[in-house]
């Protein structure tokens, strides 16, 4: 075969790409039209651009909910086949993409434990640093991480507590009362004392945390007892405590 034969059949295949490329990512559909071959097509090319378009399909939803789900499902189940192949894709997919939920998934079951506390820790590390108005990766994130118990989490949860949006401020909370690690305290009692923190669910969960684990608040005794219900009060040793289970 000549030069020209070649690059032919390399135009030609790169086009056959492109095709099914496109139908995997397209959002609107004919009625009843299936994605499966195009799918399938890519999962057997296995490389790792043909994976990380199947990724793609993550950042979409299709009107039918049970073809969407049935679709994501398939490629969650590729990528869990392709094992080592596919773990560069799925992390710069999480670096990439808002829809981080499905690629953990498969990454829990491609790889180790430690692994997945790597990724979620540095993801969200770079997360922190943006200024976007999209907050809800973050949250997520930080939802997954509940289900890990790693020094590593801590750090970067504190580093959440600061974000412009309440529900990952609150995610954040949660996270660090999940983790039991005092490397928390003092950042938690910073933001319970902070006069600028108006979310009064946030300031109330500190408080039931600080009360369940036992931490201290040596340091901010003084602005704590002024956020305190009738019904609490700081001991001796400088624990929150509170009379029977009133809220």
């Amino acid at each position: 075969m000549g030069l020209l034969g070649y690059f032919s059949k390399d135009q030609r295949e790169q086009r056959t790409f492109d095709r099914h490329q496109k139908r995997v990512l397209r959002r609107t559909r004919a009625k009843d039209e299936r994605m499966d071959d195009s799918i399938l097509f890519l999962a057997d090319l296995g490389s790792e651009e043909a994976l990380y378009v199947l990724l793609r399909r993550f950042d979409n939803t299709i009107k039918s909910e049970s073809m969407d789900r049935f679709e994501k499902e398939m490629i969650h189940d590729i990528l869990v086949e392709k094992g080592a192949t596919a773990i560069p894709p799925i992390v710069q997919f999480l670096g990439a993409s808002e829809n981080v939920t499905w690629p953990i998934q498969a990454l829990r079951k491609i790889t180790t434990e430690d692994h997945v506390v790597e990724q979620l820790v540095a993801v969200l590390a770079v997360e922190n640093t943006k200024d976007t108005f999209k907050p809800d990766k973050k949250a997520r994130l930080l939802e997954l991480m509940a289900d890990h118990k790693d020094p590593r989490i801590p750090p970067v949860a504190v580093g959440a507590l600061k974000d412009f949006d309440e529900t990952v401020r609150y995610g954040a909370v949660e996270c660090l009362f999940e983790q039991g690690d005092d490397v928390a305290r003092e950042p938690l009692l910073t933001l319970l004392t902070d006069e600028d923190e108006e979310s009064q669910r946030i300031k109330k969960r500190i408080l039931e945390g600080f009360i369940k684990v036992g931490w201290t608040v040596k340091g901010f005794r003084k602005a704590v007892e002024e956020l305190l219900a009738s019904h609490q009060w700081v001991d001796r040793q400088g624990t929150i405590k509170q009379r029977g289970d009133q809220g």
